[in-house]
């Protein structure tokens, strides 16, 4: 009789067979067994946690077989120029190539997350942003200031600008909704999206932490090392880091007015730093020409590359991981950390200020003295489109949906820490459950102490004060019997004697005998 066919589970349906891809997904499962652990509410909580883990990685295995574009690349060994580059890609993505002179420079770029809309700033006094997949603008503004750095927020209906005086937030069409009068002076200013904060580092080396939901300052401090030269922060667990004159690295929560950690990277002053999506690779450009690569989970050196004649003025990391190092007016990207030339190069005809790579597209917006433009980096862009994430083509409702689901998986600032894993655990049960759980037992070991007390008269406490209660009642009735006693005899004694005037011949008649 033929064995009868089991049916198989389908949560096993989307587990791959070689199991790699599966456990790369598995955060936060290393956790006690839950057969190891006595307490209950404790051992019940870890069961919940595994199977949040478990579910969350066989979802995002799911979605993975999903992503069916592959990434592009060009081989190092090929020369490719933008205009060769531009003639054989498709026209709709070559008519997004771009130089823009506008005098008013150097500019600075920043690009919204699902790659649609730039903004940027020029120093000589201009603020814009427009939609470059079909040229609208939005608003232009030339304000009677130096525009010293632009970042978008949550998306692209606010922006913020810092000026040599102020930080300042616009809206789409360009209108001043909100004056930041504690970001005073600022010099760079970044937005951290998951946490709603939008933070700037000053001249004076003040760090300030601004909460854009309900425009309040959640931290202000000084940072005691000078000016800083450059900022960026870790999408991954939002740390702010800011480099300095002396080399050193620092790394920013807003949790402690002193800094989480300190690396020093650099004999020279440092010029830039950024950290890549994965919230594991630091790049660091000094003075001193060398570009180096670290590892932030034990801040070791991973890679350094040195250039005697031009110092490396910006890095960036891109969403696939190319690296991108703007030398005076040349920019260039890597794609591997120890290649011996870079993959892709151009050239500009000014002083390139900021590099900036677009999400979803194999572009960068670099910002120069004469301006900004676009330029066609091959397999620097995120192939699939996450629209949980960002969505390019995104409608209005759409837009307002994600932005109600953005405030609702606010993560509160004091969750950020130096731990890459930590805000990202999913129901982990973190040491103030235990703490919790342990004292749920010691309440209840407390508890079933006192009823037994109770049971047998109560506490020691109580024993003892009751004792001398009824000690010191005793004493007070002795006490009490003794001057009745004395009270009667002396009565008796009174009856006894002889009362008036002829008193006295009795005590002489006694006297006489």
């Amino acid at each position: 009789m033929s064995e009868k066919k089991k049916l198989i589970d389908r949560n096993e349906w989307f587990i791959p067979d070689d199991k790699e891809k599966y456990e790369e997904y598995l955060r936060g499962a290393d956790d006690d067994e839950p057969e190891d652990v006595k307490n209950f509410q404790l051992k019940r909580e870890l069961a919940h946690h595994r199977s949040d883990v478990v579910t969350a990685a066989r979802g995002a295995v799911r979605s993975e077989m999903l992503q069916t574009v592959d990434q592009g690349y060009v081989e190092d060994d090929t020369y490719l120029s933008q205009k060769s580059i531009q003639k054989e890609i498709p026209i709709a993505i070559a008519s997004r190539k771009f130089d823009f002179d506008l005098p008013n420079g150097p500019y600075h770029a920043d690009v919204t997350l699902n790659g649609r809309t730039i903004l940027l700033g020029g120093s000589g006094g201009h603020f814009a942003s427009f939609d470059w997949y079909n040229g609208n603008k939005f608003f232009e503004l030339y304000p009677e200031a130096e525009v010293r750095d632009v970042t978008f927020l949550y998306d692209d209906t606010l922006c913020a600008m810092a000026t040599q005086k102020l930080v300042y937030i616009h809206d789409k069409q360009g209108v001043q909704i909100h004056e930041l009068t504690d970001h005073k002076r600022p010099l760079f200013i970044t937005f951290l999206r998951q946490h709603w904060l939008l933070v700037s580092a000053s001249e004076n080396g003040r760090l300030t932490y601004s909460d854009v939901t309900d425009g309040k300052t959640v931290a202000k401090f000084r940072t005691k090392r000078g000016t800083p030269t450059c900022m960026c922060y870790n999408r991954h667990n939002g740390v702010v880091s800011l480099g300095h004159t002396n080399g050193v690295v620092s790394f920013w929560t807003p949790n402690a007015e002193e800094p989480a950690a300190t690396v020093f990277t650099h004999p020279s002053p440092l010029t830039s730093i950024d950290v890549d999506i994965s919230g594991k690779k630091l790049a660091t450009a000094g003075c001193d020409g060398s570009v180096r690569i670290w590892d932030l989970r034990n801040f070791d050196r991973v890679y350094s590359r040195s250039n005697d004649k031009y110092s490396a003025s910006n890095v960036s990391f891109s969403a696939s991981g190319v690296l991108g190092v703007v030398r005076g007016v040349r920019c260039e990207f890597f794609k591997e950390f120890n290649a011996k030339k870079p993959y892709l190069a151009c050239s500009f005809k000014a002083t390139v200020k900021s590099l900036k790579f677009v999400t979803f597209d194999d572009f960068a917006i670099v910002g120069h003295d004469n301006g900004i433009s676009s330029v066609i980096v091959p397999g620097s862009g995120e192939p699939n489109i996450d629209s949980n994430v960002a969505n390019p083509f995104a409608t209005t409702e759409w837009r307002q949906e994600q932005e109600v689901r953005g405030l609702l998986d606010k993560i509160p600032y004091d969750m950020i820490t130096m731990d890459i894993d930590g805000p990202i655990q999913v129901g982990r049960p973190v040491d103030k459950q235990k703490e919790r759980a342990a004292g749920l037992k010691k309440h209840r070991m407390i508890k079933e102490t006192s009823d037994k007390d109770e049971r047998k008269g109560g506490t020691k406490e109580k024993r003892v004060s009751m004792e001398q209660k009824i000690r010191m009642m005793k004493e007070a009735y002795n006490k009490q019997l003794i001057e009745e006693k004395m009270k009667k005899k002396e009565t008796e004694n009174a009856e006894e004697e002889p009362s008036g005037p002829l008193a006295r011949f009795k005590k002489a008649k006694e006297s006489r005998h």
